[in-house]
Order: structure tokens, then sequence, then C-alpha cells
């Protein structure tokens, strides 16, 4: 589980693409310490699961049905991506109260500027549609 709350900016340092796949390695620096294989790991709101970890950077493998769904296919070498750990027991959770995986990706139609606050309108697939819990 994650909480939407991201730990910073992380440098992509490497990507490599193949046949319906991509791996693509993450400088996570003292932020990864202690991640072992298999973690899992939100990278701009995905969920990835490391599958190398050397010296503060970690490989991620990102499937086809991640491509289909999901931002990951647009990454490359020297961009930035937002990170977080999985939660554990225990830890803040800031008032987030947010479960799930990511299962399309959405496109801005508009944003409207209130007082001090912006209001997104995002289109999102009807096959994501039922899963959405407005706010």
């Amino acid at each position: 589980m994650f909480t939407g709350i991201t730990r910073g900016l992380f440098d992509v340092v490497a990507v490599e693409r193949e046949e319906a796949l991509l791996r693509f390695d993450v400088h996570l620096g003292g932020y990864g310490e202690g991640l072992e294989l298999g973690a899992s790991v939100s990278i701009d709101g995905v969920c990835q699961t490391v599958v190398h970890w050397s010296e503060g950077v970690a490989r991620f493998e990102a499937i086809q049905a991640t491509l289909d769904n999901t931002t990951p296919g647009e990454l490359a070498a020297g961009a930035k991506v937002s990170v977080e750990r999985s939660a554990r027991a225990g830890d803040e959770i800031g008032g987030h109260d947010v479960a799930g995986h990511v299962t399309g990706t959405g496109r801005l139609d508009a944003i409207r500027a209130e007082a001090h606050a912006v209001q997104p309108a995002v289109a999102v697939p009807v096959k994501c549609g039922r899963s959405l819990q407005p706010t």
C-alpha cells in the first residue's frame, strides 16, 4: 500500500527497451537504504518491483500490461520521477487513505483556478471509472 506522499524527485539513470519490457534504473541514494529485492516502490504513482539494487540505484522492470496502462513507457534517462516506498505498519500516512493499483491513465481536460486552489478536470477510460472515489 502507498500513502500517496512521495519523498521527492529522483533521477532515472538508465533505460533499456525490449519487446514488451522496459528496464529502468532510478538513483535513490540513501532513500533506498534497506530496500530488498522484490520490494514494492511507487514510481510516478505506478507500483513497481525492485529487481536489482546496488550502490543507491534500484532497477525496475515494467511489463507490457504496465506499459499499456500507465506512464513508465515514456521514461528516458535524465528524467525525474516521484518515488514512494510502500507503507509499513506504524508509518505516518498524513491523513491519506490510498490503496490499489494503477489500471489506466487519464487525460487532463481542463484546469480551473479557485482562489488558492486548482481544480483539475480529468477524463478517464470507462473501465477505470467504477474504481474511482470522488473527493
